[in-house]
């Protein structure tokens, strides 16, 4: 069943550094806590909450290598955490262009090898990158994709456009292909990220895929599923190339195409709902951004009080 819903995560980058200037290694960590973890437009913890955290070592000459985990709920006991392995090279090729070359191996450590979880995948992809934001494309291939489904190829797009110093506004879009033609599907999500020092918080609007058999729409509708993906990237390549106020138009678009795609699934109030509370919990995040020391000094000052408070009916009833 498609369904539409929100994801905060929030990541902190930890930079371990080297020891000396001319030491050509980085190595550079992560960690996140999220809501739902979301890969491809599919859950991977049946929309419940996830950490994760990753290490990753690079070399000056852009050759990197490293680890990536998460805990996962596919729905049996023997499946609860993903760890990838991953090593790539990486570069310029002009002036705000690069390229990426990967290879990531997909383990579920505890899961029985009968089930063939774990699978590897090669991928290309390459990023523009603009003083407003980035545009970027990525290319995959696995030979033996997860869990018996044969080889499998990706595609997906992105595009990022910077609001204010702290704060941008992306979009993912992407087609995976399998052996099977009935389980191809094509995904996509936007959303807002914010960054305080190395701190990032991310509410997006995730929408999942689905086979057709599993929703009737009208015939009105079915055209617009089949030409939503491919105008929401037109039309944002075109707000970006010809309007001053991009980001005004960019937010109007993707506001309008969210609501087309609830209405037409007949999911309008849930969008309302669902715009309601994300924009309360934008409201929430702008506030705390911009008033983050007396924000967090009353917090420390209702804490304490709460801690005599509760402390004095210890001693009154002992």
């Amino acid at each position: 069943m498609k369904k539409i819903l929100l994801s905060a995560a929030g990541a902190a980058a930890l930079l371990m550094g080297t020891a000396a200037a001319e030491d050509p290694w980085t190595i550079s960590g992560s960690i996140a806590a999220t809501s739902n973890y979301v890969w491809r437009g599919i859950t991977q913890t049946l929309d419940d909450p996830a950490v994760q955290a990753g290490v990753t070592f690079a070399h000056e000459s852009g050759f990197y290598a490293g680890f990536w985990g998460s805990n996962i709920n596919f729905g049996d006991a023997e499946a609860d955490l993903e760890m990838d392995l991953f090593l790539g090279y990486g570069g310029s090729i002009t002036e705000g262009l690069t390229y990426d070359l990967n290879y990531t191996y997909y383990a579920y450590p505890g899961t029985p090898g009968s089930w063939n979880y774990d699978f590897m995948e090669f991928a290309a992809s390459l990023k523009y990158s603009f003083d407003a934001g980035s545009v970027g494309a990525k290319a995959a291939y696995s030979p033996a994709f997860f869990g018996d489904t044969g080889d499998a190829f990706y595609l997906g797009g992105n595009v990022t456009f910077a609001l204010v110093d702290w704060l941008s506004v992306s979009g993912n879009v992407g087609k995976q292909w399998l052996d099977d033609d009935t389980l191809n599907y094509v995904h996509y999500d936007f959303g807002l990220t914010a960054t305080v020092e190395n701190v990032s918080f991310d509410l997006r609007w995730i929408e999942e895929p689905t086979s057709p058999d599993d929703i009737r729409l009208g015939r009105f509708a079915e055209v617009w599923s089949a030409l939503s993906v491919g105008l929401l990237l037109i039309t944002t390549i075109i707000i970006g190339l010809i309007s001053r106020q991009w980001w005004i138009g960019l937010l109007s678009m993707l506001g309008i195409f969210a609501f087309l795609e609830a209405l037409f699934k007949r999911r309008a109030q849930n969008f309302i709902s669902n715009f309601v509370v994300g924009l309360a919990l934008l409201t929430m995040l702008v506030l705390l951004i911009e008033f983050f020391k007396p924000v967090i000094v009353v917090l420390a000052l209702l804490t304490g009080l709460l801690i005599i408070i509760d402390n004095a009916r210890e001693l009154r009833t002992s």
